[in-house]
């Protein structure tokens, strides 16, 4: 499975614990590359890819409850947790709620380096955190470049987002199995087939 490489979090809580930015602070580069290589966003990559995507990775520090990006927002990045929590929340208002919490070494906002629509939820720093930020314009400007590295990044963020979605439908059969409110077996099987082909809502 593609995803953070728990069987080495101490070495990566070790490598991350010096890498600070004062809060609210941008900071292009300037974090040991080798910390990529426990991310699933960047598995596979060479020493030198590797050291390539580094020199666009902007740091980014966030106080508790600040606003990383909002729902319906542009695309613009991907983000990696390198330190800390952040909540993946839906609605606005009254209306919001929460739908996910990410530790470190999750990957949120892939969506925008694959498609550039917009936010489909928002996401806020739910402790003191410090995040990775990957620039959709210039993984594309890599791309344009003939880049290989960039090439394995945005296969990599596919094969999490197909994860993420196998996930997803698989709860939702699960839940509609056993309710009764749900529907039938007909109505579950086309919920199947859009998730996993259409796409048709």
């Amino acid at each position: 499975m593609l995803r953070f490489s728990w069987d080495y979090k101490d070495q990566f809580k070790e490598m991350s614990a010096g890498v600070e930015a004062p809060k609210g602070a941008q900071e292009k580069g300037g974090f040991p590359p080798a910390l990529l290589a426990f991310l699933p966003a960047f598995y596979g990559l060479t020493p030198d890819e590797t050291r390539e995507i580094a020199t666009i990775i902007v740091k980014v520090a966030y106080r508790q409850g600040q606003v990383v990006f909002d729902e319906s927002s542009p695309g613009d990045a991907l983000y990696v947790i390198l330190r800390g929590r952040v909540d993946i929340r839906v609605g606005v208002g009254d209306e919001a709620r929460t739908i996910a919490s990410l530790p470190e070494g999750s990957i949120l906002g892939e969506l925008a380096l694959l498609d550039q629509q917009t936010r489909s939820a928002s996401a806020v720093a739910s402790e003191e955190t410090v995040l990775l930020r990957l620039e959709t314009d210039e993984v594309h400007d890599l791309m344009s470049r003939g880049s290989v590295a960039a090439y394995k990044v945005i296969y990599n963020l596919g094969r999490v987002v197909a994860q993420r979605l196998r996930a997803v439908n698989k709860q939702l059969v699960n839940a509609l199995s056993d309710s009764n409110q749900k529907g039938s077996e007909e109505e579950i099987t086309e919920l199947e087939k859009k998730l996993l082909t259409e796409w048709n809502f």
